[in-house]
């Protein structure tokens, strides 16, 4: 915070030395207002908080199903006490990056993918930047997968890459993700004000003897575009604020809830 206050008290003094040139006969004044940079910081703000809230809603809903049967399958048609087995290991397995990975880089969303033929189940690969779950049962649930039809197969292995799905995204992406989003909103609010600094500087220099008439009306019409596009941000960056904390609190919810699914799953209770 230090630093930032330092930043713009020099800032604040370059631009009144401008503005004294400006006014003294010296050189043309810089007369810019960094929209672009607002209308950035805008863009990018924005599509991390729309892709937090988007990943958070898909696995609410997934999370939620998990305890439900296509129809024609019923617990009795397949061994669902393995299968319910397998995939509470699953979900409580801890995450365990990749070699290499890089923990200061944000993860993109995670998607489970199935093995081969032959091992659709051991022989899968990465889970975004996680290793898959490999529960101890989880060699005996894909030799049981032979004995099935293959209805059953597919929904038994499609559940346990939508529960490794989960797993990664609600331990690992979501919380680096979050923690991003206040991140980048604490200093988003910082660069709201240098920006409006820099463009209420801009303005007054525009008043200078040296500037044409159609340089002011363009640095006043620039300056007006300017605020309303800080007010967007400010907009976003009070929704980021107030919704923080429930997401960060569903989130914790939504893997209790998964947990709970599998235990019901195939039952009467939703």
């Amino acid at each position: 915070m230090r630093g930032y206050r330092t930043g713009v008290l020099l800032l604040a003094a370059t631009l009144v030395v401008a503005f004294l040139q400006a006014g003294c006969g010296g050189k043309q004044p810089d007369l810019t207002i960094p929209l672009d940079e607002a209308s950035l910081l805008n863009n990018e703000l924005t599509v991390a908080f729309v892709t937090a809230r988007e990943l958070l809603e898909a696995s609410t809903l997934d999370a939620r199903n998990l305890g439900h049967l296509p129809d024609g399958l019923t617990p009795e048609s397949f061994d669902i006490a393995l299968t319910r087995h397998v995939l509470e290991a699953c979900l409580t397995t801890p995450v365990a990056h990749l070699p290499g990975t890089d923990p200061q880089r944000l993860p993109e969303v995670a998607t489970a993918s199935p093995g081969s033929e032959q091992r659709p189940m051991t022989g899968r690969e990465a889970v975004g930047r996680a290793q898959p779950c490999a529960p101890q049962r989880l060699v005996v649930l894909e030799a049981y997968l032979e004995s099935v039809d293959q209805r059953t197969r597919d929904f038994i292995v499609n559940r346990l890459l939508l529960v490794d799905t989960l797993r990664v995204n609600l331990r690992d992406v979501l919380p680096a993700r979050l923690d991003a989003l206040d991140r980048m909103r604490r200093d988003a609010s910082l660069e709201v004000e240098r920006l409006r600094l820099i463009a209420d500087e801009r303005l007054a220099l525009a008043d200078g003897s040296r500037v044409t008439e159609s340089q002011r009306r363009e640095t006043e019409v620039a300056h007006g575009r300017m605020l309303q596009e800080l007010s967007r941000i400010s907009a976003v960056l009070g929704e980021m604020e107030e919704q923080q904390a429930p997401m960060q609190q569903l989130r914790r919810q939504l893997v209790d809830e998964a947990a709970r699914n599998i235990v019901r799953m195939g039952g009467t209770d939703r």
